[in-house]
């Protein structure tokens, strides 16, 4: 059974990046099945790029320098290599502006929708901790949204 945390990935903000395809090279001649797998894979690759990180900085807090170079070496392929290839057949990158518009659809949703129904469930069930940190995620995530929707105003 997948972690709380895998489950919050997979689900929210990051189908509104992989969902909105951008024209690419090999995008548009994705089939429906490939373009899901796409969306399952690349999430899979980010949760490990970021949890090996995570994995690698409490093996240098251990005094373990070897075991969090390999996993620093793992998340950097996981990401530059396997999520990045994924990304350009899925049309993921578009220009700075639709990128942006993605970008702020994506932090509204969290801000406004996915935080505070979590935040929500979370003091409902007595777990008053992923409360507090639920919605201070909520906050972040609104001024990510309005940083990016001023980059946005900017751009010529």
């Amino acid at each position: 059974m997948a972690s709380f945390w895998t489950r919050a990935l997979l689900t929210g903000a990051f189908s509104l990046v992989l969902s909105t395809p951008v024209s690419g090279a090999f995008a548009e001649d994705l089939s429906p099945q490939t373009r899901a797998d796409l969306d399952e894979s690349m999430r899979g690759e980010a949760l490990a790029h970021a949890t090996y990180r995570l994995y690698a900085e409490q093996a240098r807090q251990e005094g373990l320098p070897s075991v969090a170079d390999l996993f620093d070496r793992t998340a950097d392929t996981e990401l530059g290599e396997h999520f990045k290839e994924e990304a350009t057949l899925a049309g993921t990158v578009g220009t700075t502006e639709e990128n942006l518009e993605k970008a702020i659809a994506g932090e509204r949703y969290e801000s406004e929708s996915m935080y505070p129904a979590f935040a929500e469930r979370a003091e409902e069930s007595g777990d008053a901790e992923a409360a507090r940190v639920f919605s201070h995620n909520a906050e972040d995530e609104a001024g990510h949204a309005r940083a990016f929707e001023e980059a946005l105003e900017q751009l010529p």
